[in-house]
C-alpha cells in the first residue's frame, strides 16, 4: 500500500510540473506574441500600388520637393502603416521641416520596425544626439555595437558619450572595444588613463600606460610619455627609472632631453637644469632641433618684462653662432611678434635678414608686403612682389599690387603687363574676388592707354566673378556715357553702385552725368544736388576732400541744361580754379552756356 501511494504521489507530482511547464510555456509565448509587432498582409495590387507611391516619393525627395515627398510617403504608411522605410522617410522629413520630437518618435519607430537596419540605428542616433537626448543616442549606438559590427567610429562616439553621461566604467569598455578592433594605441591608453584617474583608481590608470609600454618594447616614446605622467604625480622615483631606461636607449632622443629638464625642473635641481639650458644653447655641435627646443621653452616660461629682455639677449647670442639658420631667426620672430616688445626697426630687420638667407620663402614675403602697403612703400611694394612671382608665379595677390603700384607710378605698360601674367595664372581655385578686382584694374589701364574695347572686355569679365563689384560698374558705366554708348546698360549699372554706397559722391556723380547725357536734365539735377549742394558757401565745398574739378564742371553742364546760368557759371569758375588749363570750361563761361567742343 505504502508503495502504490508513493507511486501516486510522484504521478501527481509529475502531472503537476508537466502542467507548471505548459503554463510557463504559454506565458512565454503570449509575451512573444505581445512583443511581436504586427505584420500588414497586403495584396499583389497593393504592394504595387506601394511601391508606385513610394519611387515617387524619393524622386521628389531627390528634386528637393520635399512637401510633395512627405505627403507621398505619409500615402504609403496608410496603404502599409508598418513599412519601416517609409516610417524613416516621414521621420528624416519632419527633421527637415524642423518638427524635431515628430521626426525623433517615426525614426524610434522606424528601428524598431527594422532593428538590425544600421541606417536607421544611426540617423536615430544622430538625431538623439543633436535633441541632447544622450540617453536616447547611448541606446542607438549600443544597438549598433549589438548586430556585431566593427565600425570603430560607433564605439569611439560611444566612450564619448559615456563619459558625458558620467558612465565611465562603461567608456573604458568602449575604448576596449576599439583596442580589440585597432590595436592598442597612445591614444586609447591615454584616454583609459584619464578616466581612471578621473575614477580615482591611479594603480589601474598607470596599470593601462605600463600595459602599452610592455606592449610596444621598441617604442621609446610610450616610456617617455609615462615617465612625463609620473612627473605630474609627483612620483619622482619611478619618472627618473623611465628616464634613465629611454637614455640607455636613445640617449640622443630630443623629448628626452625635454623631458629630462622638466624632471630636474620639478625636482628642484636648479644646478642640473641650467647645465642642461646652456650646453643646449651654447655648447657647439648641439643640434639646431634642440636649440630650437630650448629657446622655446625659455619662451613659454618668459613673464616678466625683465626676463624677456633677458631672453632677447639670449637669443642674440645664439643666432650669432649660428647666422645663416632662418630657424633660428623665424623662432625669434615669433618671439619679438608675442612675446617682446621688439621695435619697429628690430622687426624689420629679422624679417629681411630671413628672407635674405632664404629668398624663397613665400610667407616672409606677403609678411613684409602687408607691412609694405600700409606704408604706401611703392619701391618696397614692387621689390617684393616682383620677388614673390619669381618664386610662386600663381600667386595672384603678387600680379595685382605689381600691377596697382606700376599704374599709381603713370608706368601704364608695364602695369598692363603685368596684370596680364596674373591673370593667365587664373584657375577654378583663384579667389573669385581677387580675380574680378585684377580684371576691373586691367580695364581702367586699357582705358587710360586708349585701348577701349579691350577695356569693356576687361570689365566683363570682372563682372562674372563679381556682379557687385562697385568700383568696375562706376567706372565702366561713366566710360559707356562719355562715349554715348549703351546708355541704358550704362543707366542700369551705375544705379546698382548708388543703392550700394548712396552717399558716394563720385558715384553720385556718375548717376547724375548719365541721366544727363540721357536728357533728363531735372532728375540729373536732383542727383547731382547731393554732389555738389548749391546752398553751401564756396569755401565749404572747396574744402570738402571728395570734391574735383570734374565734379563741379558737371555740376555746372547740369544747371546750365536747366536754365539755372547763374549757378552753372559758379561751380564752372569753381571748377577752372582746379583745372586752369581746360579751355572747354573756359568757353562754357565766355559764352555762359553748355557747349560740347
Amino acid at each position: 500500500m505504502r508503495t502504490k501511494a508513493v507511486h501516486r504521489l510522484l504521478l501527481l507530482l509529475l502531472l503537476i510540473t508537466v502542467a507548471a511547464t505548459q503554463a510557463v510555456a504559454k506565458r512565454k509565448q503570449k509575451k512573444q506574441v505581445v512583443k511581436q509587432e504586427p505584420v500588414e498582409l497586403l495584396s499583389d495590387a497593393e504592394r504595387r500600388r506601394f511601391t508606385h507611391f513610394f519611387v515617387e516619393a524619393k524622386k521628389q525627395q531627390l528634386q528637393g520637393n520635399a512637401t510633395a515627398a512627405f505627403d507621398l510617403y505619409n500615402h504609403c504608411l496608410r496603404i502599409n502603416p508598418y513599412a519601416a522605410e517609409a516610417m524613416y522617410e516621414v521621420g528624416v522629413l519632419n527633421y527637415q521641416l524642423s518638427r524635431d520630437s515628430v521626426g525623433l518618435s517615426m525614426l524610434l519607430r522606424a528601428t524598431e520596425l527594422q532593428p538590425d537596419n544600421l541606417t536607421y540605428q544611426e540617423t536615430l542616433a544622430s538625431a538623439c544626439y543633436a535633441s541632447n537626448d544622450i540617453d536616447g543616442a547611448i541606446r542607438a549606438y549600443e544597438s549598433m555595437a549589438r548586430t556585431g559590427t566593427d565600425r570603430t567610429d560607433v564605439f569611439m562616439i560611444l566612450s564619448q558619450l559615456y563619459r558625458y553621461n558620467d558612465q565611465l566604467p562603461k567608456a573604458i569598455e568602449a575604448l576596449d572595444r576599439l583596442e580589440q578592433l585597432e590595436g592598442k594605441t597612445m591614444i586609447y591608453s591615454q584616454q583609459k588613463y584619464n578616466l581612471y584617474l578621473e575614477m580615482e583608481q591611479e594603480d589601474k590608470a598607470f596599470g593601462e600606460m605600463q600595459s602599452l609600454c610592455r606592449e610596444m618594447p621598441h617604442d621609446v616614446a610610450c616610456r617617455l610619455e609615462l615617465a612625463d605622467l609620473y612627473r605630474g604625480r609627483e612620483r619622482m622615483d619611478e619618472c627618473k627609472a623611465l628616464l634613465d631606461e629611454v637614455a640607455q636607449i636613445d640617449p640622443k632622443n630630443l623629448r628626452l632631453t625635454n623631458s629630462l629638464m622638466d624632471y630636474y625642473e620639478a625636482s628642484g635641481q636648479s644646478d642640473k637644469y641650467q647645465q642642461m639650458m646652456d650646453s643646449l644653447l651654447y655648447v657647439p655641435g648641439v643640434s639646431l632641433e634642440s636649440r630650437v627646443m630650448a629657446l622655446g621653452m625659455l619662451v613659454e616660461k618668459a613673464e616678466e618684462d625683465t626676463q624677456k629682455e633677458e631672453l632677447d639677449s639670449i637669443f642674440r647670442t645664439v643666432i650669432a653662432q649660428q647666422p645663416n639658420e632662418d630657424i633660428l631667426l623665424k623662432v625669434y620672430l615669433l618671439f619679438q611678434t608675442n612675446y617682446a616688445k621688439a621695435s619697429e626697426d628690430d622687426y624689420l630687420a629679422t624679417m629681411w635678414r630671413v628672407l635674405e638667407i632664404t629668398p624663397d620663402d613665400v610667407s616672409c614675403i606677403k609678411a613684409l608686403l602687408q607691412y609694405y602697403l600700409k606704408k604706401n612703400d611703392t619701391k618696397q611694394i614692387e621689390r617684393l612682389c616682383k620677388q614673390g612671382i619669381e618664386y610662386e608665379v600663381g600667386e595672384l595677390s603678387f600680379h595685382y599690387f605689381l600691377g596697382a603700384v606700376l599704374n599709381m607710378q603713370d608706368r601704364e605698360a608695364e602695369a598692363a603687363l603685368a596684370l596680364e601674367t596674373g591673370i593667365r595664372q587664373i584657375n577654378e581655385d583663384s579667389n573669385a574676388g581677387l580675380v574680378s578686382d585684377m580684371y576691373a584694374l586691367v580695364g581702367d589701364i586699357y582705358h587710360s592707354l586708349g585701348r577701349e574695347r579691350d577695356a569693356y572686355e576687361a570689365y566683363d569679365s570682372c563682372l562674372v566673378y563679381n556682379e557687385d563689384n562697385i568700383s568696375c560698374l562706376n567706372n565702366y558705366a561713366y566710360f559707356l556715357s562719355i562715349k554715348g554708348e549703351q546708355l541704358d546698360k550704362a543707366e542700369k549699372m551705375s544705379y546698382r553702385t548708388v543703392r550700394k554706397e548712396p552717399n558716394n559722391k563720385t558715384y553720385l556723380d556718375t548717376y547724375a552725368w548719365i541721366l544727363f547725357v540721357q536728357g533728363d536734365y531735372e532728375m540729373a539735377r536732383t542727383y547731382m544736388e547731393r554732389v555738389v549742394d548749391p546752398t553751401k558757401d564756396d569755401s565749404t565745398l572747396m574744402a570738402d576732400p571728395d570734391m574735383s574739378a570734374t565734379l563741379l564742371e558737371h555740376a555746372g553742364d547740369i544747371y546750365s541744361q536747366c536754365g539755372q546760368t547763374d549757378l552753372a557759371l559758379r561751380f564752372w569758375a569753381l571748377a577752372l580754379s582746379g583745372d586752369q588749363e581746360n579751355a572747354l570750361l573756359e568757353k562754357k563761361i565766355k559764352l555762359k552756356k553748355y557747349v560740347t567742343k
